[in-house]
């Protein structure tokens, strides 16, 4: 018996056509999943280096060690997501919902994290370097490790730790 859903079918073939295009962009096709539902997905160390995840819903899921370089997930879900490793260089966030989610160790160099929410969220050892926080809101959020020095607009960010930087 096949227990594989119909969904878990197109999001496998999505995920292949953006390997093939990561490859060779001359073959496969970028992902885009955009207001998709994707809630409790585990999508462990894949690769959706500049995917489309405009308005996706995210909750619950796992992309531990993920490649999301580049991808715009602006406006997603991210509520209790857990990214911790992830490489989200460049990534576009703005907007995103990003509540209770594990982010240790990822990288968010030169990301656009504008507006952002952080409450809850694990944000140890994280590398902000570059990242625009322009009106995020650190309160709440387990913030150790992090150099906030680097970021765009810093000044417009609140919750910020007195000593970011131990």
């Amino acid at each position: 018996m096949n227990d594989i859903s119909y969904m878990d079918n197109i999001l496998k073939q999505v995920i292949d056509d953006h390997q093939l295009w990561v490859k060779a962009s001359t073959q496969g096709k970028r992902a885009d999943l955009s207001g998709r539902s994707l809630t409790s997905v585990h999508l462990i160390g894949v690769n959706l280096s500049n995917a489309t995840l405009k308005g996706a819903d995210l909750e619950h899921a796992i992309l531990v060690d993920a490649n999301l370089t580049c991808a715009d997930l602006r406006g997603a879900c991210l509520i209790d997501v857990n990214m911790a490793g992830a490489n989200l260089t460049g990534a576009k966030l703005a907007g995103a919902q990003l509540t209770n989610a594990n982010l240790g160790g990822a990288d968010l160099m030169n990301a656009d994290l504008r507006g952002i929410i952080f409450g809850g969220t694990n944000l140890i050892g994280v590398n902000l370097d570059g990242a625009d926080i322009t009106g995020c809101d650190f309160t709440d959020a387990i913030v150790y490790g992090v150099d906030f020095s680097t970021c765009i607009g810093w000044e417009q960010a609140k919750g910020i730790p007195i000593t970011p930087y131990p």
